[in-house]
């Protein structure tokens, strides 16, 4: 629920829908190991930190 929260604030704040993933410190630190590493490489170029 707190990542929703926080999207939903974003929302409020901005106008701008965001979808929060959670990420594991692992994944990111072996993107190879993780089953969509295209998609780490996308949130890489394409996301935002909130």
């Amino acid at each position: 629920m707190m990542l929703a929260g926080l999207a939903y604030y974003a929302y409020l704040d901005t106008g701008i829908m965001v979808q929060p993933v959670p990420i594991a410190i692992e994944d990111w630190l072996n993107p190879a190991q993780f089953p969509r590493p295209g998609f780490l490489r996308n949130i890489e170029r394409e996301g935002i930190v909130l």
